[in-house]
């Protein structure tokens, strides 16, 4: 490195050594004039020569940045998560859930021109989430409790190589209910940069596990990705940054563990009956939303119906009336005239078919326990209601919930062990207020109660659950993401 003072000393040096040379004629008080002034010269030029190598090997003993350019933050030696090192052993899978959470593989990969935590996702079913735990507490040290806020680059990939949009979000602890966003929505901005201000400091006493998780069951969320290549997006993680709160950031040590706390990597089956062998229901999973609004569509029973026959072109295309809606064939009789009924409305051709999409019939029966998989950033007491709801068409009974709307009374049927803290549910829900979960015998027992008065003699409410044509939603008093359904044939409980 060139330098201002090494110019100095050299321009100094230069100009004595000239000086020297021009006086050797000189007489000899001017020699030892001369003697003295070289020697003060060439002792200010090596005092001036050695500061300009101390400032030298001083700047180059400071910290270098690492990735230079790759991060619109600076990224220094020592401070920074870059998996140069190849280390990761402070990464952890958080799988709480064998349904709706992924065991995803975790290694490192080139990205983007340099190494980064690849990890790729093992499961291949809807609503399967990515929860990527980092352990802060071991990777921050005494330092923990002061930072304030973390940077990283978060890249996507999908199973063939090509580029979907992705989201997800970052929670600041594991067990916390609500973090920030992030998206990786453009090609050109794959990694994408993400920064996170912490609500409030770490407990140093704690075990505090960050966590990172892709959401890949809502939104533009590589559900295109899975349509296309029958696989969920693999994630890149690269360049993590823990700042103090003078925007300082923070020693790592990338050589430590991962220390478990409480509740990671750990289902949550309080209050629960806690199952074996649960196969996801199709097309409950439904993302952010809001409360008292039933999804998904009505999940139907199959079975034989006598249905209308739509009415369509010689392109077999439908045939719409003035305001977009489908015809239907009308009936006609020998002379070709249109059927009527007595009061003058039009009777339409009718055919059998198979209707619904789930057999209900086959799940409902003693022993089976239907387990709901969700995540919400609200509960509140009055809002912890989960509920199914039912519509059968037949007797009369119509679209009602399962359990009606809370009251302070308490409604439905609560088991005994929870009616406590509980009251008003028919569904019971687990301390970290992520599962929820109904048995057979809990609705039809809620069917018998509310249905005594409509249903015919002879009718029971197993009638009801065995014989089909009905159908069944989720809702909630809160906004929430219902990740999954399942049922468990004979559970003993």
């Amino acid at each position: 490195m060139f330098n201002k003072k090494r110019l100095l000393a050299l321009t100094m040096s230069t100009a004595m050594i000239a000086s020297a040379l021009a006086g050797c004629s000189s007489s000899s008080s001017k020699e030892e004039s001369k003697a003295s002034t070289s020697t003060e010269a060439t002792k200010d030029s090596a005092k001036a020569s050695e500061e300009s190598k101390e400032e030298t090997t001083t700047k180059e003993e400071e910290t270098e940045p690492v990735n230079e350019g790759k991060t619109s933050y600076a990224l220094e030696a020592g401070k920074v998560v870059d998996f140069e090192d190849g280390k990761y052993e402070f990464v952890r899978m958080n799988v709480q859930s064998p349904l709706t959470d992924d065991p995803s593989i975790l290694e490192i990969a080139d990205f983007n021109g340099s190494k980064a935590l690849k990890v790729t996702p093992k499961g291949d079913a809807a609503g399967t989430i990515e929860k990527i735990g980092i352990d802060v507490s071991s990777l921050l040290g005494d330092k923990v409790a002061d930072a304030a806020m973390v940077r990283m680059q978060i890249g996507v990939e999908g199973a063939d190589g090509n580029f979907y949009p992705c989201t997800g979000t970052v929670l600041q602890k594991f067990s916390d209910a609500a973090g920030k966003n992030w998206v990786t929505y453009s090609k050109n901005k794959n990694p994408s940069e993400f920064e996170f201000t912490f609500s409030g400091a770490y407990d140093k006493s704690a075990k505090n596990v960050l966590q990172i998780m892709k959401n890949s069951n809502s939104g533009d969320n590589s559900d295109t990705a899975y349509g296309k290549t029958g696989k969920y997006s693999t994630v890149y993680i690269d360049n993590i940054v823990f700042y103090d709160a003078d925007s300082n950031p923070i020693e790592v040590n990338t050589s430590a563990g991962f220390d478990e706390p409480d509740g990671f990597n750990k289902a949550d089956w309080s209050n629960l009956i806690k199952v074996e062998n649960q196969v996801i229901i199709p097309g409950f999973a439904a993302s952010d939303v809001a409360g008292w609004k039933q999804k998904p569509d009505w999940i139907m029973d199959i079975h034989d119906e006598e249905v209308q026959i739509e009415a369509v072109d010689d392109k077999g295309e439908p045939i719409l009336d003035e305001n977009g809606k489908k015809t239907y064939v009308v009936k006609k009789d020998a002379d070709g005239n249109p059927v009527t009924d007595e009061d003058g409305n039009p009777v339409y051709e009718t055919e059998t078919k198979s209707v619904g999409s789930f057999d209900w019939t086959e799940v409902m029966k003693p022993g089976t326990v239907f387990t709901l998989y969700f995540t919400s950033e609200e509960s509140t007491d009055l809002n912890q209601y989960i509920w199914f709801v039912l519509q059968y068409p037949d007797y009369g009974l119509g679209w009602n919930r399962i359990l009606d709307a809370p009251t302070a009374a308490g409604d439905g049927i609560v088991r005994e062990d929870d009616a406590a803290t509980k009251k008003g549910h028919l569904f019971a829900v687990n301390d970290s207020f992520t599962m929820a979960q109904v048995t057979y015998e809990e609705i039809v027992q809620y069917i018998a109660d509310k249905y005594a008065d409509k249903l015919p003699e002879g009718v029971t409410a197993e009638d009801i659950v065995w014989n089909g044509n009905f159908g069944f939603q989720a809702e909630a008093g809160m906004k929430w993401t219902l990740n999954a359904v399942t049922y468990a044939l004979d559970q003993k409980y």
